[in-house]
């Protein structure tokens, strides 16, 4: 009986990533000076979620007829999520304005500059 279980185990945990990194990438980036992998030059995208990071040679298994190629001529390249927000109160005070949002006071008297 443990012998079937961890053989099973054994093999999804094989088996899985090796045909995960088989799918072709929709979109891949070559020539790329990469954001903290100093060793990279290519990043290769499916769906729009990044699936692999690596040299030319190692991103190409993820290459079908139908991906496209983007060469970004060694610009750099930062791989990451869009976070919108900002920090208004913080902002206000360190230019020397306060944030008061009340109804109370016209919106241009808060800000100084």
């Amino acid at each position: 009986m443990r012998i079937p279980v961890l053989a099973t185990l054994f093999w999804s945990l094989v088996a899985f990533p090796i045909a995960a990194a088989q799918k072709d990438a929709s979109l891949v980036i070559t020539n790329a000076n990469i954001y903290l992998h100093p060793n990279a030059n290519s990043l290769a995208i499916l769906n729009g979620e990044i699936i692999a990071i690596d040299t030319d040679e190692k991103v190409s298994p993820f290459v079908s007829e139908a991906t496209e190629f983007i060469d970004a001529d060694g610009a750099f390249l930062m791989p990451g999520f869009i976070d919108n927000h900002n920090h208004v109160f913080e902002a206000a005070s360190e230019l020397g304005g306060s944030c008061e949002l009340s109804l109370r006071q016209h919106w241009r008297s808060s800000f100084r500059y």
